[in-house]
């Protein structure tokens, strides 16, 4: 059994529902911080065409670029699996919200996404 679930059921059996939902809300933080890290930094660059071109680094490699376009966000992948892709097109998707397009990024830079 999973270290994490081991403590949420051990929090349970004493009918703490503080400890608990502190538990929880942890857990859930830890799941959705999955894919960041300190090292990714983001930073914004106006363009004549995107209007606002957001850049995530990893450190001093630039691994990908979203945009915001009719309420749409386009993700610009430029690795997999740590290997430089040049601009593949085929890699870009749409998101619904600049975290998923942030999240996909990432994805694709270790290797996590399909």
């Amino acid at each position: 059994m999973p270290q994490q679930r081991l403590e949420l059921l051990e929090a349970a059996s004493d009918f703490d529902v503080i400890l608990l939902e502190e538990k929880l809300a942890s857990s859930y933080e830890k799941s959705q911080n999955l894919y960041f890290e300190t090292s990714y930094e983001i930073d914004s660059d106006e363009d004549d065409c995107f209007s606002s071109l957001y850049r995530i680094w990893d450190r001093r490699v630039l691994i990908g670029t979203f945009y915001q376009k009719q309420g749409k966000w386009l993700a610009n992948p430029y690795y997999k699996n740590h290997q430089y892709l040049r601009l593949d097109y085929s890699l870009s998707l749409i998101f619904r919200s600049n975290e998923l397009a942030i999240r996909y990024i990432i994805s694709c830079y270790k290797g996590l996404a399909k």
